[in-house]
């Protein structure tokens, strides 16, 4: 008994030894058969019809075309745009001067835009939190929540301090 599960263990060692040396060894895949080489033989000359121009015939010519009314206007403000170069100061000290005011300029519009812009977010701040106040008192004006806060608080004439309350939740 001790003898043939020797066996059979022995076997089932050397058959998965057999499977995993089988998964390792490597396959080659076949390669593609080279395609023959076509031999041309009689090889043949065909004309096309356009290949031999007759010259008695008439060669179409193109016409010029008008120019159109984008590349006349393209033409005409090419023309004013080296107008206005040629009228300008070939000075460096001119340009210098013109490419610094321009500059400054500029600055003056980016602070503007920043100041603008910071005030903006103070504007939305503000309004986010009226908007937030305003939406606790309309809960604070209901009167249900009017009467729920002065229980506590005992007095004679009730009706009189749920008004004023309600007057002052109001005029906030």
């Amino acid at each position: 008994m001790k003898r043939a599960a020797v066996i059979i263990g022995s076997l089932i060692f050397i058959s998965a030894s057999f499977i995993v040396a089988a998964g390792q060894t490597r396959r080659h895949k076949p390669r593609p058969l080279a395609t023959p080489v076509p031999t041309l033989t009689d090889a043949q000359i065909i004309s096309q019809a356009g290949d031999n121009p007759d010259p008695s015939q008439a060669q179409p010519t193109e016409t010029p075309r008008p120019p159109s009314a984008t590349q006349t206007r393209l033409n005409n403000i090419d023309a004013r745009l080296k107008a206005v170069e040629s009228q300008s100061p070939a000075d460096p000290d001119a340009k210098q001067k013109r490419m610094l005011l321009n500059l400054q300029i500029l600055n003056g519009a980016e602070q503007r835009a920043d100041n603008l812009r910071k005030q903006v977010f103070e504007m939305m701040d503000k309004e986010n939190s009226i908007q937030k106040r305003l939406d606790e008192i309309a809960y604070l004006i209901q009167p249900e929540v009017i009467e729920r806060e002065l229980q506590l608080a005992g007095s004679l004439r009730p009706e009189e301090v749920r008004e004023n309350r309600r007057k002052q939740l109001a005029s906030e």
